[in-house]
């Protein structure tokens, strides 16, 4: 949707915002130039102009206007679309997702404490958190919203490149200004607790995470930590290893693994970790599985929110399509719409096990495939290159549940439950997940855990017994980067 409006010899263009502006090549997407001046844009469609959620009020030599936005007020634009052509001037941008919800759910609360805490889960793409007042004894709000990190990387990777190259600083400063942002928005807040993989609480923390980029691949700290945000006092909850972090600890905790028995726990998200509860022991792994499941990388994936197609399938009779949203329009596909499509492109034959769109599919499907293109509806597509995405991330996650499960010596089937977690989406098809292969010969119980990084933060600021649970939680962590097994494995996984 994007135009091309660079020239071979590009030359520079002013834009405007307050008292920000900042030179730019001639031709610049504006969301792009909103991010050089330091400001939070949110596109949470991928840059394709379908959610409509970055809407500002700009003036000046812009490019013409996509049919998308016809019905937009004169001076309001999609800026993950719009390019300036020429000196521009922002006289106002898009409400961002940060915005802090009522909510009225009670709480166990074992603590003498009053006021006011604060649980936040730091995920690598997402940031989530939750309000708790310990007086009425209930959560008060909730807030979700894109990483301000994003913009120097999508994934782990990417960040301590960066920090290799740049120094911490930057994305240490980007995440604090995101959790005093939604201080800001809350209010008066006692105490903060937060959790995310062992590279976030390095950056939160500011400690260089470089270490954990070069062999032998260690962290600088792996204990609770205690600081200030202001005059807040603020704990990072503990790491188990230097890819199995907080987030997951929290999370283990959350569901009591530890008292389970021959159960596996998975949490999809950009690191997509997994931890086995055997014979009163817990094992644990994380494999780089990229951010399709949360909805990013994919033409036209989003985070799990309003106009998200969480659910689909495709009806036998009529080979028509039954689509599942997050309340309202479909506007993009979050994690958990991406896995039910795939299921049901592999299910009725559009894609081959190799993850190419079959040239013999039945004519009534291929006339929705254009351009290597599978239309769902009139805007939303699974693209080729979206599949490929989505093979990576469950080669990976299932290679990773493979290679943990024979460092025990056991195999799925010895499995009594999978406990899925993640942030992905509120449906999930258990029938999904075993048709794709993210894990499959399992025929035991399949649950859905939610966002367990951040209901176990929770658990740590109002329970002792739970923040007793998460600093002694001892995780037998196996690194796959130091396994010659794992990339012959994951290719023999990338197949649906």
């Amino acid at each position: 949707m994007k135009g091309n409006y660079n020239e071979e010899k590009p030359r520079l263009v002013t834009v405007r915002y307050k008292n920000k502006e900042r030179m730019v090549k001639k031709g610049t997407i504006l969301s792009d130039a909103i991010r050089l001046i330091k400001e939070k844009i949110e596109t949470p469609c991928n840059c394709m102009g379908i959610c409509k959620k970055c809407q500002i009020k700009v003036r000046g030599d812009l490019s013409p206007r996509e049919e998308i936005e016809e019905n937009l007020p004169k001076e309001v634009r999609l800026a993950c679309i719009t390019a300036a052509l020429g000196d521009v001037e922002i006289f106002e941008l898009a409400d961002s997702e940060l915005k802090i919800h009522e909510e009225e759910v009670s709480l166990n609360i074992e603590t003498e404490e009053k006021g006011r805490v604060l649980a936040i889960d730091v995920g690598t793409t997402g940031v989530s958190a939750r309000l708790i007042d310990l007086g009425e004894k209930r959560i008060t709000g909730n807030y979700s919203g894109l990483n301000y990190q994003s913009e120097y990387g999508a994934d782990v990777l990417s960040r301590i490149t960066y920090c290799i190259q740049n120094d911490v600083l930057d994305l240490q400063d980007a995440i604090l200004t995101q959790i005093k942002d939604i201080v800001k928005k809350v209010g008066a807040v006692d105490r903060i607790a937060i959790a995310g993989n062992t590279t976030m609480q390095h950056l939160i923390y500011g400690e260089n995470p470089k270490s954990l980029a070069i062999s032998p691949y260690e962290p600088v700290f792996l204990g609770e930590k205690s600081f200030m945000i202001g005059d807040i006092e603020t704990t990072l909850l503990p790491n188990a290893s230097s890819y199995v972090g907080a987030d997951i600890v929290s999370g283990v905790a959350a569901v009591n693994l530890e008292e389970k028995n021959n159960t596996l726990f998975i949490d999809i998200g950009t690191n997509g970790e997994m931890v086995l509860s055997v014979d009163g022991k817990l094992y644990g792994t994380s494999t780089a599985a990229g951010p399709a499941f949360e909805g990013m990388n994919i033409e036209c994936g989003m985070r799990a929110g309003n106009g998200a197609v969480e659910g689909f399938e495709i009806v036998e009779t009529g080979n028509q399509f039954k689509i599942q949203t997050i309340g309202g329009t479909p506007t993009g596909i979050c994690g958990s719409g991406l896995m039910d499509i795939m299921s049901e492109f592999v299910k009725h034959k559009i894609v081959l096990k190799s993850g190419k769109f079959n040239p013999r599919m039945k004519p009534e499907f291929k006339e929705r495939l254009r351009d290597k293109k599978f239309y769902i509806s009139e805007n939303i597509y699974l693209s080729q290159g979206d599949i490929r995405q989505i093979q990576l991330a469950k080669g990976a996650i299932a290679a990773g549940v493979k290679l943990l499960l024979g460092k025990v010596e056991k195999d799925i089937f010895h499995m009594e439950e999978v406990i899925i977690a993640g942030s992905f989406g509120y449906h999930l098809n258990p029938e999904s997940i075993l048709n794709i292969g993210l894990i499959s010969d399992f025929e035991g119980k399949i649950s859905f855990a939610g966002n367990t990084s951040l209901n176990g933060c929770i658990g740590y600021l109002v329970n002792k017994e739970m923040k007793e649970k998460i600093r002694t939680t001892k995780i037998d962590v196996m690194e796959l980067s130091k396994s010659a097994e794992f990339q012959e494995v994951f290719i023999k996984e990338l197949a649906f």
